[in-house]
């Protein structure tokens, strides 16, 4: 069989490439599991929102398995149709091309309900199977015939929806109220599932649900915590809760809020050169028929002109209100029909498109990856349930805002820090480099007040991600260990300079080592002042330096003069004393002189 990635462009095999925590949390576990299974049981697998789950299952887990022969058929589901539109792009884009029968296949049911032309003869040769759950559901006994036949391995993604509960009496546990519709909520999915005999079967979701705890058919085989997944997440800039009768005003002056923001950084983008992301407004509304419905909100939208920049998904069959055939083919490229859901979000995304604004029911709480949206505000007051242990509706639309922007030389929160503090050693005003890093990295979500939606908030700060205040907290210890350390790499790529220490981040150094005002400079002795000395008076550190054969002028030049107040711009002859490098990095440590914001406003200060 042809391996998926070979004989393709480069480009398809750095899409393999993990972050340690995905190999550490995600693939290692899943893959270990397929090598050598411990138990029949369902295995669950938890990540938080916007951690790279679907990549990871896509460009790694599922090429690993046929390349090391693990299985004969794969079948990924996902119970939302952009997700499946996407992945079957991605997959596609590493198929291979002879079209020879032992080669890979694809089999795609986008029909919810499953092909019709899908049957036996399908599956003549290793295949990878895309579809909603309700495909499996509806074709139990071909899929049943196949687990009988096959090596089948399962990979169910959004697994909180309707994969958690076999029955009235467990989606009570799971979902917090009985259980009053079909397929999904009675436990037909999951019934299909476990009747195919698969030879191991994941449940990927950042939301596991209660019935999790305590299962018999379920097991938890990996949980990652979100300290590992912090640095690629978008910053927490409020978490507002306000009386739901309020929608329509609310949303027409957030509106013009994010707007005026916009163009604040559209401006600092040309007068600084500062990377900006496309501010994108995601708006959550009730299914149709309901108050603060969808179509309700669409409706009552600001009288202002926002034809062309608002999407409104409502339902399976996509649509943007307010085009028409030529503007849907100016904004998506579609031939003048609606476009398919992954073209749409793709659409909100590219910088090039006016579309801005989604407003969608229950598509903003799964599987939807639109890494720009910082402002998220939802209608729904999740009243359903009186049990407030049950969140995880909440905490996917939340998680909806908790990725990393797309702006380009920055992937992750260390390098958006770093950038920052380069931007005001090169000139840019502290204040508007601060507010550039608020807003371009920062999201602000708005729920309606109720006791589901503020349990659902608080259980994302606990398990998805940071509060404001830790949030501040976190960027403060960041930033610090930056300006002491400098950063791992040239993220911006601002010098070609190949000899560059990796400690010196694109110019940027510690305040430390910056080369400035020298006055204070010329006060630095020849001995380090707090070392241990000999009988003759020389230091410890000076003493080790001779041993190891450097010379007095070599060690004088390694020593660095400390601010004893921890002011770097108080060069005061009484607060200056000189130190090796090594006290010089201990002291401040000690005195907490990287954290005192006292004297670092006149360097940096985030919050």
């Amino acid at each position: 069989m042809a391996f998926p990635f070979e004989n393709k462009d480069p480009v398809y095999e750095t899409m393999s490439l993990l972050r340690d925590y995905q190999k550490e949390f995600i693939s290692d576990p899943i893959l270990n599991e397929i090598r050598k299974p411990s138990s029949d049981m369902m295995n669950v697998v938890s990540a938080g929102t916007g951690s790279g789950k679907t990549h990871t299952i896509v460009h790694n887990i599922i090429p690993t398995i046929f390349k090391e022969d693990l299985a004969d058929i794969v079948i990924f589901t996902c119970p939302n149709d952009a997700s499946l539109e996407d992945i079957e792009s991605l997959v596609s884009a590493w198929l291979p091309e002879s079209g020879n029968s032992d080669d890979l296949a694809l089999v795609y049911m986008k029909d919810a309900f499953g092909n019709s032309s899908v049957n036996m003869r399908t599956f003549c040769g290793p295949t990878i199977v895309i579809a909603h759950p309700t495909a499996i559901s509806k074709n139990a006994a071909l899929f049943k015939t196949l687990g009988k036949k096959y090596r089948i391995v399962g990979i169910s993604d959004e697994a909180h929806i309707g994969l958690q509960s076999r029955g009235a009496e467990e989606y009570m546990v799971a979902y917090g109220y009985p259980s009053y519709v079909t397929n999904e909520d009675d436990g037909a999915w999951l019934s299909a599932f476990l009747e195919m005999g698969a030879n191991t079967w994941f449940l990927i979701t950042a939301t596991p649900r209660n019935t999790v705890k305590n299962s018999s058919w379920m097991k938890l085989l990996s949980v990652c915590p979100k300290e590992k997944t912090l640095e690629f997440h978008s910053c927490n800039r409020g978490i507002n809760f306000y009386p739901v009768a309020e929608y329509s005003e609310l949303i027409e002056e957030l509106v013009a809020e994010q707007e005026a923001e916009y163009q604040e950084m559209k401006d600092i983008h040309a007068k600084y050169g500062l990377e900006i992301a496309k501010a994108i407004i995601g708006i959550q509304g009730m299914a149709k028929g309901s108050f603060a419905s969808s179509h309700e909100i669409y409706d009552s939208f600001p009288a202002r002109d926002y034809r062309g920049k608002v999407a409104i998904v409502v339902s399976k069959r996509k649509a943007i209100k307010g085009l028409s055939k030529n503007q849907i083919n100016r904004q998506y490229g579609s031939g003048g029909s609606q476009p398919k859901a992954a073209e749409l979000f793709d659409g909100l995304s590219d910088k090039t498109k006016d579309v801005y604004i989604v407003i969608a029911t229950k598509h903003l709480d799964n599987a939807v990856n639109i890494p720009s949206m910082n402002l998220l505000i939802s209608t729904n007051i999740r009243a359903a349930s009186n049990d407030l242990s049950v969140t995880s509706s909440v905490e996917q639309f939340m998680g909806r805002a908790n990725r990393f922007p797309k702006v380009k030389g920055i992937s992750n929160m260390r390098e958006a820090v770093a950038a920052k503090l380069k931007a005001i050693k090169d000139g840019v005003p502290k204040e508007i480099a601060e507010r550039w890093f608020e807003v371009t990295f920062g999201y602000t979500i708005f729920l309606p007040d109720t006791p589901q939606n503020r349990a659902g908030a608080d259980a994302f700060f606990k398990n998805q991600t940071l509060s404001v205040d830790d949030w501040k907290d976190y960027l403060n210890a960041l930033e610090s260990d930056i300006l002491i350390n400098g950063s791992s790499e040239n993220v911006l790529n601002v010098t070609d300079d190949k000899e560059q220490s990796t400690r010196n981040w694109g110019g940027l150094k510690s305040p430390w080592a910056q080369p400035g005002d020298l006055s204070y400079k010329n006060q630095k002795g020849c001995l380090c002042e707090k070392c241990p000395r000999d009988e003759n008076g020389v230091p410890q550190c000076a003493a080790t330096f001779h041993a190891l054969g450097y010379t007095e002028e070599e060690y004088r030049e390694s020593l660095d003069v400390n601010h004893k107040n921890g002011d770097h711009t108080d060069n005061r002859p009484e607060n200056l004393e000189t130190l090796c490098a090594n006290m010089h990095r201990a002291i401040t440590k000690r005195e907490k002189h990287a954290t005192n914001l006292q004297y670092r406003d006149n360097i940096v200060n985030i919050s």
